[in-house]
């Protein structure tokens, strides 16, 4: 394993009802891979979740290692509005 990628735990929050998960994931990982246990776990579609950290909406082909999140981090899960 590379130097700067590492197992981190870090808490996914729900904006809509406040429960959070705990969730093991290497900072080398696309967050899509977080999004896509996040939403499993809740019974939710992916693309229906957004993830924010620090104010900043993330994208989920970046990485934690990209973010600088670090072990402990909480990140913000928000369902995204669909008009029709």
């Amino acid at each position: 394993m590379d130097d700067h990628q590492q197992n981190i735990i870090v808490k996914v929050k729900s904006m809509e009802d406040g429960g959070s998960i705990l969730f093991r994931i290497n900072t080398a990982t696309p967050l899509r891979k977080l999004i896509l246990a996040y939403c499993e776990w809740k019974e939710l579609v992916a693309d229906d979740i957004r993830l924010v950290h620090k104010g900043l909406q993330l994208e989920r082909d970046r990485t934690p290692e990209q973010y600088k999140i670090k072990d402990g981090s909480v990140i913000y899960a928000l369902l995204t509005l669909r008009g029709s």
